[in-house]
């Protein structure tokens, strides 16, 4: 698990300009809709348990956005994935930290194979 973690957190910042962040963290979310919350302040229809990676070391840079805005760009990038699928679900760009003991009660370091 923490491998796939790992990889995904890599190949994400990697695309958002990064390809070593400075740290890697990630925690497990009973609930999608709670972790998302704490992140983002999105309100989503999906309880779903996820991970929440966490890297900073940044500027990460978003590849996708609308025409003519400019590209989200953060110090701290957020990636959470479907615990049973690994699929990615949400990307975030923020400049501030989030505390990753709201979201789970155990965050693991990623940064080191």
């Amino acid at each position: 698990m923490m491998a796939n973690l790992r990889g995904i957190g890599l190949r994400v910042s990697s695309a958002a300009g990064v390809s070593s962040p400075t740290t890697m963290r990630a925690a497990a979310a009973s609930d999608h809709q709670a972790a998302q919350t704490i992140l983002s302040g999105a309100i989503i229809n999906d309880h779903a348990p996820v991970y929440v990676i966490k890297m900073t070391g940044g500027p990460f840079t978003a590849t996708q956005h609308p025409p003519g805005a400019p590209a989200p760009q953060g110090n701290v990038l957020t990636v959470t994935v479907d615990a049973a699928t690994y699929r990615v679900t949400d990307i975030g760009y923020v400049t501030v930290e989030p505390d990753l003991s709201q979201i789970g009660a155990l965050a693991v370091d990623l940064s080191a194979p």
